[in-house]
């Protein structure tokens, strides 16, 4: 803590292409990767730490995984 915002991303996008069944068309979905982030930020701000999802990396890596759904 705090995570840097290119570890958020790094992660959003892992999660947002990793297969979560034996079926290779489950993802996990945009939704559930926006209430991640809003979780991290919350005990970013808990902390008093800054919230990663301020970086413009984090929102475009979040935008990116909502047009590839």
């Amino acid at each position: 803590m705090p995570a840097a915002p290119e570890t958020v991303a790094s992660y959003l996008a892992e999660a947002g292409t990793a297969n979560t069944g034996t079926d290779t068309r489950l993802t996990y979905s945009p939704a559930t990767l926006r209430r991640w982030v809003a979780v991290i930020n919350f005990f970013h701000r808990v902390a008093e730490a800054p919230p990663p999802s301020v970086s413009q990396l984090v929102a475009s890596t979040l935008a990116g995984l909502q047009r590839k759904a």
